[in-house]
C-alpha cells in the first residue's frame, strides 16, 4: 500500500464540475471495486458508478420528490437544486437579480420553509450499497440545498417572519454544515449490502464528509466523536426477508390502527392485550437514536444488545401469532449465528416504515448477474414469498431490485437505478415490466446503447431508470437513446443528461405509449406513432399487418445438449482428469481439433449418431456454410449404451459433468439424454436459419443436413401459401431490420432475434405471382452464394447485392412506402 504516499488526499468529495487536484474519498469507491478479483467482481455484478451519473440521479430523485412534497413547478425546483449556490451568492449582494429584487424564484421563496422541512424529513434507502456513491451522493444533495436556504432563513428572520427574532449567529450555529450533515445521516440515510467490505467503505465516506465540516475553534477545541452508524447501514441480503419459509415479523404492527377496524383474529387479539408492540417500537426507535451519538464503549454495548432483544420480542411475537413452535426454535438457532442469512427491511428501519409508509427515495447501482451459471445465488430468492411472486426463468438479479424498491418504497416515491439496457424487451423482464407498469409511472429513460459507461465492464450497455410511484396522469415519460460510441466523459454525460446532446434522440411520451402487447415491451420511441414520413409510419405500416412469423412458420432453437465440451468451468467437476483436457469435446467434437479428431476416427457404432454441426458464425446474409468443421452425437432421448457402446465409453469420463446438468437445469433424464434436441426433422429439410445475435438482419436459406447450436435458430414451413423463400427474402430486406431494430430485441446496436422477436414479426400477405418472382430473385442469388469462392470473389457479392436492392424496391412497393420513408430505411439501415 506505499503507492497511496504518492498522492495528496483531500476529505472532500468533490462535484463533477470541480477540477480534481487531489485524491478524495471517492477513490475508496474504486479500491472497492479493485479489491473484487475480475472473476468475483463479475459474478457479484459489481461495478463502480461514475461520479456524473450519480449527481445527475441524485439531483433529479431530490427534485422529483419535493415537488411531491412541496408542489412548486418542476424546473422552479430543478434550478434551485441545480444552481442553489449562484443563486444564494446573487441574492446576497445588493441590487443583482429580478423579480422583486431576488434571483431566487418567487415559488421557490414564498415555499422555503416547507422546502426546508421536505428536505429534512427526506427517507433514502440504497439496497445494494457498493462503495457509498449514492447515500454520499444524496447526502452532498440535501445538505447543499439546506444549506442554500440558510441565507433565506436568515434574512426572513430579520424580517420577523418567525415571530420571535432567532439572530443571524444562532441560525448560522444550528444549521452548521456540520450539524446538517449529521443530521441527514441519522435520520435520512439508509443502506444495506451482501458484502461486509462495501459497508466498511460506505460508512468510512460518510464519517470522512462529517470531518470535513468540523471546525476545531474556541468552543469545539477537539474533533467530536464519530457517530455510530450501525442502525442505518447493514450487512445483509436486501432480497430476503423470510427464513427457510417462515415470516419473521409482522409489518401490520406499523400501521396506524383504525377506529372501529374489524377484528381480523380474536385468538391474535387476546394475546396482544399482553404484549404492547407501540411500547416495544417507541423504545427501540429512543434506543436506536441514543446509540447513534454514544460515545462510551459500555453504553453502546448496552444500548446494542437491548436494541436486539426489543427485535427479538417483536420476531418472537410474531412467531408465536403463528403458532409456529418450530420456528421459533429455528429462530433461537438462527440468533446463533454471526451473519443472518435474510434482512427485514420492516423491522431494521421500522420507524421510516411506522412515521412514513416507506422510503421517499430508492436509489442505487444494483448488481448485474444473469440466472445462467449462477442458479446458486438466484434459488434461495425464488424460493421466498417474495421471489415466488417475481422471479421468472432467464432474469437477471437486478429485476429482483426493483420489485423490493417498489415494495420498500411509500406511495409517493421516487425510484432510480442504473443498470444494463436490456430489460425492456428481455423475456425474463417480462413480470418486473408488467409490475412496473402496474404499481408507477415512468419518468426517464436514458439508455446509453453503445456508449461505454464503466472502465471495468467494456461490453456492457447500460441505462438509467427514474420511476415514481406517485400515479399522476399528467407526469410525461422523457426518453433519450443516445447513437454515441466510445467511452463516455463528463462532458458527454453532462450533455446527455441535460437533454442537449446532438447525438441523442429524445421523446416525451404519454404512460399509455410506453408498452407494448402481452409482453409489455418497453418502446423509448413510444408504441403510436403518429407523424408521417417518418421511422414510426415505417413501423406503422408494418404494424398494420395481421399476419405474424410464428403464425405461418416454426421457429425453433438449435440444440442444447448442456455441455458442447470441456470447459475451464466445468472441467473442476471432473474427479479424475487423467486423460481429460480443455476444449475436449463431450456432444460436440471439433474435426480440427486433434484429439477429436482422433476420437471420431475410432468410433465404430456410434458414427451412424453423427450429425454435421453448425454454429452462429456460420451464417451471413443469405449464406450459410455447408461443409461441416464439427459433428454433434446426436439422439433424442436416453442413449442405447448396447447398442452405441463406443458412444456410452465416450461419455463415462464425463458422467460428473452431465449429471450435473440435472441439477442446474431441475432435471429428471439420463445423465446420457442431451438436454434438448429437438425434433431431428427441422434440421434436415428446407429451412431458414439465423444467428442469435447479429448486426444485420442475416437469414440464411438451406435443404441439406444442418444441425445447429443453441445460438442460432431454424425457421421451417407449416402454412404451405407461404414459401420460405419468399419469407427469406422480406427477413433479409431493408425495411426489416428497421422493423427489428425498433420492434425487435437489441442488446446495444446489435439485433437479438431469439424465438419470440422472429415470431411477432409481420409478413405480407401476396399473391402466388408476386411471391414466384421474388423467389426467382432468391433463387438467382442462392445460386451464387453456394459457390465455393462465394466468400472471397467481391464480384459475386456485388452482384448478390445488386439482387438485394431488386427485392428491397419490391418490399418498398408492397407496403406503399413513400420517397422520405425509403430514404429514412436506407439511411438507417447504412453500407452493406
Amino acid at each position: 500500500l506505499d503507492i497511496f504516499d504518492r498522492f495528496n488526499f483531500t476529505i472532500n468529495e468533490a462535484e463533477p464540475l470541480e477540477k480534481d487536484v487531489a485524491v478524495d474519498p471517492e477513490m475508496l469507491g474504486k479500491i472497492f471495486e479493485e479489491l473484487l478479483e475480475v472473476s468475483d467482481r463479475k459474478s457479484k455484478g459489481a461495478f463502480y458508478t461514475p461520479r456524473e451519473i450519480v449527481h445527475y440521479m441524485c439531483q433529479e430523485s431530490l427534485i422529483n420528490h419535493l415537488v411531491n412534497e412541496v408542489g412548486v413547478p418542476y424546473e422552479d425546483m430543478k434550478e434551485f437544486i441545480l444552481y442553489g449556490e449562484l443563486i444564494r451568492d446573487a441574492d446576497n449582494r445588493r441590487n443583482v437579480g429580478y423579480g422583486k429584487g431576488f434571483t431566487i424564484k418567487e415559488s421557490i421563496l414564498n415555499n422555503i420553509s416547507e422546502i426546508d422541512d421536505a428536505l429534512r424529513d427526506v427517507r433514502v434507502a440504497d439496497p445494494a450499497v457498493g462503495s457509498g456513491a449514492f447515500p454520499l451522493g444524496m447526502l452532498n444533495e440535501i445538505v447543499k440545498a439546506r444549506n442554500n436556504i440558510t441565507e433565506y432563513i436568515i434574512r426572513k428572520d430579520k424580517e420577523g417572519a418567525f415571530g420571535e427574532k432567532y439572530g443571524e449567529e444562532f441560525i448560522r450555529n444550528w444549521r452548521s454544515p456540520y450539524q446538517m450533515k449529521l443530521d441527514t445521516i441519522k435520520d435520512s440515510i439508509f443502506a444495506v449490502d451482501i458484502e461486509p467490505s462495501a459497508i466498511d467503505i460506505t460508512k468510512l465516506r460518510l464519517w470522512l464528509s462529517i470531518v470535513v465540516d468540523q471546525e476545531i475553534d474556541g468552543i469545539n477545541i477537539e474533533p467530536n466523536p464519530l457517530p455510530n452508524l450501525d442502525m442505518n447501514i447493514h450487512v445483509g441480503n436486501s432480497l430476503i426477508d423470510e427464513y427457510e419459509g417462515i415470516k419473521l415479523f409482522d409489518k401490520s404492527i406499523l400501521e396506524k390502527k383504525k377506529k372501529n377496524e374489524k377484528k381480523k383474529n380474536q385468538k391474535i387479539e387476546q394475546m396482544r392485550l399482553f404484549f404492547d408492540s407501540e411500547e416495544i417500537l417507541n423504545e427501540m426507535f429512543e434506543k436506536q437514536s441514543q446509540y447513534f451519538a454514544e460515545v462510551d464503549e459500555g453504553n453502546k454495548e448496552f444500548l446494542k444488545l437491548r436494541i436486539d432483544e426489543l427485535r427479538d420480542q417483536l420476531i418472537n411475537q410474531r412467531l408465536r401469532e403463528a403458532g409456529n413452535t418450530e420456528a421459533i426454535e429455528k429462530y433461537k438457532e438462527i440468533k446463533k449465528e454471526k451473519t443472518k442469512p435474510y434482512f427485514i427491511w420492516e423491522l431494521e428501519f421500522a420507524k421510516v416504515f411506522k412515521e412514513k409508509g416507506g422510503f421517499d427515495i430508492v436509489i442505487g447501482n444494483p448488481p448485474y448477474v444473469g440466472e445462467s451459471g449462477n442458479k446458486d445465488i438466484f434459488r434461495p430468492i425464488a424460493e421466498t414469498e417474495f421471489g415466488k411472486k417475481h422471479y421468472l426463468g432467464k432474469m437477471d438479479l437486478f429485476y429482483f431490485f426493483f420489485h423490493i424498491a417498489l415494495d420498500i418504497g411509500n406511495e409517493n416515491s421516487e425510484i432510480s437505478f442504473i443498470t444494463t439496457n436490456y430489460y425492456p424487451t428481455a423475456f425474463g423482464a417480462k413480470r418486473l415490466r408488467l409490475d412496473l407498469k402496474e404499481r408507477s409511472y415512468i419518468r426517464k429513460l436514458i439508455d446509453f446503447n453503445e456508449l461505454k459507461i464503466f472502465d471495468s465492464a467494456r461490453g456492457q450497455h447500460n441505462m438509467i431508470t427514474i420511476l415514481t410511484k406517485r400515479k399522476d396522469e399528467d407526469i410525461i415519460a422523457e426518453t433519450c437513446l443516445t447513437s454515441r460510441t466510445g467511452d463516455a466523459d463528463s462532458k458527454i454525460l453532462n450533455a446527455i443528461t441535460s437533454w442537449e446532446d446532438k447525438q441523442s434522440k429524445y421523446n416525451n411520451l404519454n404512460q399509455d405509449n410506453i408498452y407494448e402487447g402481452e409482453e409489455n415491451y418497453i418502446r423509448l420511441n413510444g408504441v403510436l406513432g403518429s407523424t408521417v414520413n417518418s421511422i414510426e409510419s415505417v413501423i406503422g405500416k408494418l404494424s398494420k399487418l395481421e399476419v405474424r412469423l410464428g403464425d405461418i412458420a416454426e421457429i425453433n432453437q438449435g440444440v442444447v445438449t448442456g455441455c458442447d465440451y470441456i470447459s475451464g468451468r466445468n472441467i473442476n467437476k471432473i474427479t479424475d482428469k487423467s486423460n481429460i483436457e480443455k476444449n475436449d469435446g463431450i456432444f460436440v467434437l471439433d474435426m480440427l481439433n486433434k484429439r477429436d479428431s482422433k476420437k471420431l476416427n475410432d468410433f465404430n457404432e456410434g458414427v451412424e449418431l453423427l450429425r454435421d454441426f453448425y454454429k452462429n458464425s456460420d451464417i451471413e446474409r443469405y449464406w450459410c456454410k455447408t461443409y461441416p468443421e464439427k459433428k454433434i452425437i446426436y439422439y433424442p432421448d436416453k442413449l442405447d449404451g448396447n447398442k452405441y457402446p463406443d458412444i456410452l465409453e465416450h461419455l463415462l469420463p464425463y458422467k460428473e459433468i452431465l449429471e450435473s446438468r440435472l441439477k442446474t437445469y431441475n432435471e429428471k433424464y439420463h445423465w446420457t439424454a442431451i438436454h434438448r434436441p429437438r425434433s431431428e426433422r427441422i434440421f434436415n429439410e428446407c429451412k431458414i436459419v439465423v444467428p442469435y445475435r447479429a448486426k444485420k438482419n442475416n437469414f440464411a436459406y438451406n435443404d441439406v443436413e444442418w444441425f445447429c447450436r443453441s445460438d442460432v435458430y431454424v425457421i421451417t414451413q407449416k402454412d404451405p401459401k407461404y414459401n420460405l423463400k419468399y419469407l427469406l427474402a422480406l427477413l433479409n430486406s431493408k425495411p426489416y431490420y428497421t422493423w427489428l431494430y425498433y420492434k425487435g430485441k437489441r442488446k446495444g446496436e446489435t439485433l437479438e432475434l431469439f424465438q419470440v422477436p422472429l415470431s411477432e414479426i409481420p409478413i405480407k400477405n401476396v399473391n402466388q405471382n408476386t411471391q414466384n418472382k421474388i423467389i426467382s430473385i432468391v433463387d438467382d442469388i442462392l445460386d451464387i452464394t453456394i459457390q465455393e469462392d462465394y466468400l472471397r470473389n467481391l464480384e459475386k457479392h456485388n452482384k448478390v447485392s445488386e439482387y438485394a436492392r431488386e427485392i428491397d424496391q419490391i418490399v418498398y412497393d408492397l407496403y406503399n412506402f413513400t420517397e422520405e420513408e425509403i430514404k429514412l430505411i436506407e439511411e438507417h439501415y447504412g453500407e452493406e
